[in-house]
C-alpha cells in the first residue's frame, strides 16, 4: 500500500535520511549521522532509529513514494536497493534530505520492526549525457563550423525581424537538426570519445531520479545489498553501528498520538497523523482533490470564493490561507506552513486557531487523495469514504531567521478527515479577511474552464 507520494527537490548533499519521528530532538539536527568511507562504499549509515541512503548521480529532484507492505516489488528500472533493519516508535517517520525549502515531511507507520529498504532508479525516458569532455568536444567541431555560423546567423536574422520593435526575441542555440548532427558525430568518433573521456562517455548526472520506500513488517531484519550498481564496494559483513535491536527502548508504545504542540488536549480525542507536509503558498492556496476523479485540479478564485475561503467542487476544495492584518508585517512569516494530515472520529479545535472550515469531500478510490500548492504535489494515503474535511489555520510564535529574513511569527494548518456522510460546509472559526454569504458557495468552476474566462 503506497502511503505518500512526492516531487521534490534535494540540494548540497546526495543523502536521504529515514527516522523514526520519537527519536527526534528538536535542538539536534536531524542528519546527524556520523558518515565515513566504507558508508558511503556499502550505501548508507545506519542506526537503529535512523538511517541515511546515498542516491546515485543525477538531478536531485525526483518522485519519492513511501509504501508499507508485506511483499515488495522491485521496479524493473531499479538500479540501487538496499535492505537495513529499522524500528519505528509512536510517532510515525520522518523523511529529510536538505530539500531547497530545508523542512522534512512526516508521516504514519504503525509502531514495530521492520525491514526498511531503499531501492532508486532514472525515469523512464530520460538519457545519460555526454561527458563534459565530449561536449566541449562536440561543441567546437560541430557548433564552431563555417556552416553552422551560417545556419545560426540566419537564425538570429530572422527571429529579430519576427519579433515586435524593441522586445525580447529568442534564438536556438544550434541548427534544427542539431541531435541528428551530433549522434552521427558521436558515432564517427565513438572511439576517439571513448579514449578522451577515460572509457566514461555517459554521465548520469544529467538524469531525473525516483526512489522508493518500503516498510515491510519483520523482525530481525539483516542488512543486504539487494541491486548492486557500478559505484558500490560495499564490505561484508555490513557495517551497522548498533547490531543489537534489543537495546531500542520503546518510548512511545501508542498507537495513537494524542499531542501535538501542546495544543489539543489529550484527554478530549485521539486521532492519527497521516502526514506532516510544508505547503508553500505562491498564490495563497492550495488544493485537495481525489486523483481518481480530478485530472485538473485547481478551482476559479472569485469575490464569492476569496470571501468564504473556499473554492468547492466534487472531489476537489482549494482553501485560501490566511494573512498577517498586523502593521508590522515582517514580523510575520507568509512564504509557506506545516500542515497535518489528520483522521479521526471527532475533531477538536485548536486553540490557537484563527480560522476553520468544513466541507463535503468524497475519497473514491485507493490513491488517496493529492495536496498541491502550484508546482508542489503531494498524494497522501486516506481510506476511500465520506468525510467532513476541515482546515484549521492560525500563527504560533516561532522566531526564526532564515538568510536575511526574520520573523517570530509562523503559519500552521491542519486538515481533519472526520467520516462523515451527511456533512455540510460551514466557517466553523471565522478571523477578520473572511466576510462569507449563507448560503454558501459550492459551485466552482475548473481553473482552466473556458467559462469562467471573459
Amino acid at each position: 500500500m503506497r502511503i505518500l507520494k512526492f516531487t521534490d527537490e534535494l540540494s548540497y548533499q546526495n543523502i536521504l535520511y529515514i527516522i523514526d519521528s520519537a527519536s527526534i530532538n528538536v535542538n539536534t539536527p536531524i542528519n546527524r549521522l556520523s558518515l565515513s568511507p566504507k558508508d558511503s562504499r556499502q550505501g548508507f549509515s545506519w542506526e537503529p532509529q535512523s538511517v541515511g541512503f546515498f542516491l546515485v548521480p543525477g538531478k536531485y529532484y525526483m518522485d519519492i513514494e513511501i509504501h508499507q507492505d508485506s511483499e515488495i516489488h522491485l521496479n524493473n528500472t531499479t538500479v540501487r536497493a538496499i535492505q537495513v533493519p529499522f524500528v519505528v516508535g509512536g510517532h510515525g517517520v520522518t523523511i529529510e534530505g536538505a530539500w531547497w525549502r530545508t523542512e522534512s515531511m512526516r508521516f504514519y507507520i504503525p509502531p514495530g520492526e521492520y525491514a526498511l529498504i531503499f531501492e532508486t532508479g532514472y525515469a523512464p525516458g530520460t538519457k545519460p549525457q555526454l561527458a563534459e569532455a565530449a561536449r566541449n568536444l562536440a561543441s567546437q567541431e560541430i557548433l564552431d563550423t563555417p556552416e553552422v555560423r551560417e545556419i545560426m546567423r540566419k537564425q538570429h536574422e530572422a527571429a529579430k525581424l519576427s519579433a515586435p520593435a524593441g522586445e525580447w526575441y529568442q534564438v536556438s542555440l544550434g541548427p534544427p537538426d542539431y541531435d541528428e548532427r551530433l549522434q552521427r558525430w558521436i558515432d564517427e568518433n565513438e572511439a576517439r570519445l571513448i579514449n578522451l573521456t577515460g572509457g566514461h562517455l555517459y554521465e548520469n548526472d544529467g538524469l531525473s531520479m525516483w526512489c522508493r520506500f518500503w516498510f515491510k513488517p519483520q523482525t530481525n531484519a539483516e542488512p543486504k545489498i539487494l541491486k548492486q550498481d557500478s559505484l558500490l564496494q560495499p564490505s561484508y559483513p555490513l557495517k551497522l553501528s548498533n547490531n543489537n535491536l534489543q537495546d531500542f527502548e520503546e518510548t512511545i508504545p501508542d498507537y495513537q498520538i494524542t499531542n501535538i504542540e501542546n495544543t489539543l488536549e489529550p484527554a478530549k480525542i485521539d486521532f492519527r497523523i497521516i502526514a506532516s507536509l510544508y505547503i508553500s503558498t505562491s498564490y495563497n492556496s492550495f488544493s485537495v482533490y481525489d486523483p481518481t476523479i480530478i485530472e485538473e485540479f485547481g478551482n476559479d478564485m472569485t469575490n464569492t470564493t476569496l470571501q468564504q475561503g473556499f473554492a468547492w467542487r466534487d472531489n476537489n476544495v482549494d482553501f485560501y490561507a490566511i494573512r498577517n492584518d498586523e502593521s508590522n508585517a515582517d514580523e510575520y512569516d507568509e512564504c509557506g506552513f506545516d500542515m497535518e494530515v489528520i483522521v479521526a472520529e471527532n475533531f477538536q479545535l485548536s486553540t490557537e486557531a484563527i480560522r476553520a472550515i468544513q466541507v463535503p469531500f468524497k475519497v473514491i478510490g485507493s490513491e488517496g487523495i493529492g495536496i498541491c500548492e502550484f508546482e508542489c504535489d503531494a498524494m497522501v494515503h486516506i481510506p476511500p469514504n465520506e468525510y467532513a474535511l476541515i482546515f484549521e489555520q492560525g500563527w504560533r510564535y516561532h522566531p526564526c531567521t532564515s538568510g536575511d529574513i526574520s520573523w517570530l511569527y509562523k503559519r500552521w494548518g491542519r486538515l481533519w478527515f472526520i467520516p462523515d456522510a451527511h456533512a455540510e460546509p460551514k466557517v466553523l472559526l471565522q478571523d477578520k479577511e473572511l466576510n462569507p454569504r449563507e448560503p454558501l458557495f459550492m459551485e466552482s468552476k475548473p481553473l482552466n474552464d473556458p467559462s469562467t474566462k471573459n
